[in-house]
């Protein structure tokens, strides 16, 4: 297996006011799930970025032969990433590829992970079998209903101070209002969501950002932020996808 190591912290920041600090350290993995069957989740990505010979790792979907959906505060800074496909495995996967070209969205923010989305043009492209399909994205601003249960599927930490699993992990959570989410991550725009336990013990973790969160089968989010893993009354952050939807055709045709 291999270990993860390094902190990627590009987003230790403080926000103004009682706003809690918004942080996805991509060393986590999903914290009180299951294992995961790729077969089920054949989209999902493992990556892995190097920088002053310290390697960090994120998670992604495919959601077409060349083009990768990931989270900006993963890819930002990087011009180049590796990409495992087709495999539970953190490291063994069914075919490795690199990033040919990496799309941050230009309005990215790195203090409340506004615009948190990226896309990665990969090269060779896939090929696609039971284990590498492209995720169903939504329509575009399609809502996600307050109570859905969405799905984290990830490598992450399986808690806040723990170690990264070598198998691909999956957790459900409902959705929540972004009203009710307010006072523990301050400052939402409508293109982010909040999921998650009052009483915590579930999350995604380090790790997982970047990586897909689903729901009946359609990707509505991905992983971006949040204060520690699993808490009580502290929500894990989303993009929403739909509400980029435009934004990933503009720019992959897809």
């Amino acid at each position: 297996m291999l270990l993860i190591t390094g902190v990627f912290a590009l987003l230790l920041a403080s926000c103004p006011g009682n706003a809690q600090q918004i942080v996805r350290n991509n060393n986590m993995r999903i914290m009180g799930g299951s294992n995961a069957e790729i077969e089920k989740f054949p989209y999902v990505v493992s990556m892995f970025m190097e920088k002053e010979n310290v390697t960090f790792g994120c998670g992604g979907s495919i959601i077409s032969h060349n083009w990768v959906l990931s989270a900006a505060h993963c890819t930002i800074g990087y011009s180049v990433v590796k990409l495992h496909v087709g495999s539970i495995n953190l490291v063994f996967a069914e075919t490795d590829h690199l990033s040919a070209q990496i799309i941050n969205h230009p309005d990215f923010n790195s203090i409340f992970l506004y615009n948190d989305i990226s896309l990665i043009k990969v090269a060779p492209p896939f090929v696609y079998s039971a284990t590498v399909q492209p995720a169903k994205l939504p329509a575009a601003d399609a809502p996600v209903a307050v109570g859905t249960m969405v799905t984290a599927i990830g490598w992450g930490n399986t808690d806040e101070n723990g170690t990264s699993s070598s198998v691909l992990m999956k957790v459900s959570i409902p959705v929540i209002s972004n009203t009710e989410c307010v006072p523990y991550v301050n400052y939402l725009m409508s293109s982010q969501m909040c999921a998650g336990y009052s009483d915590g013990g579930k999350d995604a973790c380090q790790g997982d950002s970047g990586g897909p969160v689903v729901a009946e089968g359609v990707q509505v989010g991905i992983v971006s932020g949040g204060q520690g893993c699993g808490r009580p009354n502290s929500p894990g952050l989303y993009t929403r996808v739909s509400a980029f939807r435009e934004w990933i055709r503009d720019n992959t045709g897809v």
